[in-house]
């Protein structure tokens, strides 16, 4: 009696790729871009439980980053960037451009900009009720670095950026995005945003919303050549 193989896996026709994503050399499969997308992209019965998870993580990462910065500490700085959940959606919003799916890529900046809301709320929070940042005392260190964006800035984010949607695309590498992370700076420059205009420093404030906004636009070129 002869075994027949598996039937091949079904490709969504919601999630079907239909641009150009190279893989290893080549032109990714329908089943291997559906994987890629798949962990991109929270659609249907995904959705609400991925959108809980993601308010819950940057709730929390903004906290720590503000508790980090008001301490001038970068480890716990560091810290909140490992637990900082932007990066998917911000992935999402390149791959949806690189496959033309306007309606996607649409849904993810939402998603970044909702999460950009909450940290500079948490932020907010922190910079108005922290009795050690209203002492008059200058500013911690690890906060004033934030305020002040520069081209170096820039192109950390775009090696950020490509070496993230190098990581999307090969499953050996993601151990790798963690670092992608530390690297570029995301959820500091929010909860910055936040402490400046708790404690009524707008110049420092908009200098931290240039460098996240910056950043934001470099990651999703950088991810969006790469993939």
């Amino acid at each position: 009696m002869t075994s027949s193989a598996p039937p091949p896996r079904q490709v969504s026709s919601s999630l079907a790729p239909v641009g150009k994503l190279g893989f290893r050399g080549r032109q990714a499969t329908p089943e291997e871009r559906a994987r890629i997308f798949d962990a991109l992209f929270f659609e249907g019965e995904r959705r609400t439980p991925y959108l809980q998870q993601f308010f819950v993580l940057m709730v929390l990462s903004s906290a720590i980053a503000a508790f980090g910065l008001a301490n001038d500490s970068a480890a716990v700085v560091i810290g909140a960037m490992l637990v900082a959940p932007l990066m998917t959606p911000i992935l999402g919003v390149a791959a949806a451009i690189t496959e033309g799916w306007g309606r996607r890529a649409f849904e993810s900046l939402l998603i970044v900009a909702a999460g950009a809301l909450t940290g500079i709320a948490v932020g907010f929070a922190v910079g108005v009720l922290l009795p050690s940042l209203n002492t008059g005392l200058p500013l911690p260190g690890e906060l004033l670095a934030r305020t002040g964006p520069n081209f170096i800035d820039l192109f950390i984010a775009l090696a950020a950026g490509a070496a993230a949607g190098f990581v999307a695309v090969r499953t050996e590498a993601s151990g790798a995005l963690p670092g992608v992370g530390i690297a570029v700076a995301l959820v500091p420059p929010l909860a910055t945003v936040g402490m400046t205009l708790g404690l009524g420093e707008l110049g420092l404030a908009f200098g931290a919303l240039l460098l996240f906004t910056t950043n934001l636009v470099a990651i999703v070129l950088a991810a969006g050549f790469v993939l």
